[in-house]
């Protein structure tokens, strides 16, 4: 599975091992994070970072069913460049 997640330009999951293997690993990752039950305290209520793995971006459900906002939010950060 690392070998798989290291072929792909970036990773988009939810909360789970793939997720935290990608971290692990340094790869360009976005997690898809729900809200009331779903949600893992390792994600933390807010914010779009992880102290354990800079290279993981966090995109949260709007509200309960909403998840247009955070797929169009996690699209966007894929297309961005990197600084020259």
């Amino acid at each position: 599975m690392a070998a798989l997640i290291l072929c792909c330009d970036a990773v988009v999951t939810v909360s789970n091992v793939t997720a935290h293997l990608a971290g692990g690993l340094g790869q360009k990752a976005a997690v898809l994070s729900p809200l009331g039950q779903g949600k893992i305290w390792y994600w933390f209520r807010e914010g779009e970072t992880s102290p354990w793995y800079p290279s993981v971006r966090i995109f949260r459900e709007a509200h309960e069913g909403a998840w247009a906002p955070a797929l169009r939010q996690c699209g966007e950060w894929f297309n961005e460049r990197p600084p020259s």
